[in-house]
């Protein structure tokens, strides 16, 4: 089982199936998959779940399911409530294999995301042809240049909380840093941050947290400044998320809508500027987590969500399992891990084994 789990997370930073459902990340939620059914092989030795966070998360998958009879796309609601209970299954499967099985499943993430940034570094400067022109989106096996980022500010954020050797930890650590940082995605650069601080503070380095929070609102300044005429930089994310949050509703508009709902009040506050939604151009999520929940769930099924990730936070505040939920927030304030399938399985694996209430080994 636990070579399973290792295997699996090589498999999620890695494989890329182009024609498969013309999706890339498709391929890997078929992977992810693979977990869930492992769940049957531990009926032996359950072990009993946090409560609270078991009947949040219910209620969650519950009102996802209802809203297939109301949402905007019924098809894209069966498709989010397969990926949601994908989630619920490695959740339960993290409670039950604890820190062996999330090690093993932290470091074949990381083994992926090290190739990843090989591939990154080769695609930045186009080694492999020998040309030396700079490329601006390195992405790997990703193809999108924000999921290897996320996925790779993920596995940062499981390694060092996985019982781990600190020369394996630091090693697969560093290798992974390029892929963080070549794409430059705003996302990852504050989800890396998140991850240092929440380490540093962990260990009782206050000044260093300090010091690390200090560096990130300069970072971000300086972001800010270079890149503020982007077409897919804060001005244009704005009006969407304005927008996301002027049409809010007791019970969203389906789990899984918001590609085909968008449509329906993209002007709504203010007008969405034509490179985030046009004719030929839709946004899948609101690129912050919370808001898209909002939108497909509504008011109810956002505060179940909180309700959840506030179990899991009371529960494992002390412990170092809470990095990885701790990176994904940050991840989600401007960009979507919750939606795609290696984030998601490292936050529910993580929340699963806090909520178990096992020991940790750091």
């Amino acid at each position: 089982m636990i070579p399973v789990a290792g295997f699996t997370g090589l498999v999620l930073s890695c494989l890329y199936v182009p024609w498969f459902m013309n999706r890339a990340t498709s391929a890997r939620w078929m992977a992810l998959s693979v977990l869930v059914p492992l769940l049957l092989f531990l009926v032996r030795e359950w072990r009993p779940v946090d409560r609270t966070a078991v009947l949040a998360g219910i209620a969650f998958l519950a009102l996802t399911a209802a809203s297939i009879s109301w949402a905007v796309s019924a098809p894209d609601a069966v498709d989010r409530l397969w990926e949601l209970t994908l989630g619920a299954g490695v959740f339960l499967w993290g409670a039950q294999v604890g820190r062996r099985g999330f090690a093993a499943l932290a470091i074949g993430c990381g083994i992926g995301i090290a190739a990843n940034s090989v591939l990154a570094v080769l695609q930045y400067a186009e080694i492999e042809t020998g040309v030396g022109v700079v490329t601006r989106d390195p992405a790997g096996t990703f193809v999108n240049a924000n999921y290897m980022a996320e996925g790779a500010v993920m596995a940062i954020a499981a390694l060092f909380a996985a019982p781990l050797a600190p020369t394996l930890r630091w090693g697969l650590v560093l290798a992974a840093l390029p892929a963080v940082l070549l794409p430059s995605s705003q996302g990852a650069l504050i989800g890396i941050f998140a991850v240092g601080a929440t380490v540093m503070a962990r260990t009782g380095h206050l000044r260093t947290t300090g010091l690390l929070c200090a560096a990130g609102a300069a970072l971000a300044g300086w972001y800010t400044w270079q890149h503020w005429g982007s077409p897919y930089f804060l001005p244009t994310r704005l009006p969407m998320w304005i927008n996301t949050a002027a049409s809010w509703s007791w019970f969203g508009y389906g789990s899984g809508s918001y590609l085909t709902g968008y449509a329906m009040i993209h002007d709504t506050a203010v007008p969405t500027p034509s490179s985030v939604f046009g004719f030929l151009i839709r946004p899948q999520t609101a690129h912050n987590d919370a808001l898209t929940v909002l939108f497909e769930h509504g008011v109810v099924g956002l505060l179940l969500a909180a309700g959840f990730v506030a179990r899991v936070a009371a529960l494992g505040w002390r412990r170092p399992e809470i990095i990885v939920p701790v990176a994904a927030l940050a991840l989600g304030l401007a960009n979507f891990p919750l939606y795609n399938p290696m984030p998601l399985a490292l936050f529910f694996a993580s929340c699963g084994w806090i909520c178990s209430g096992q020991r940790s080994s750091l």
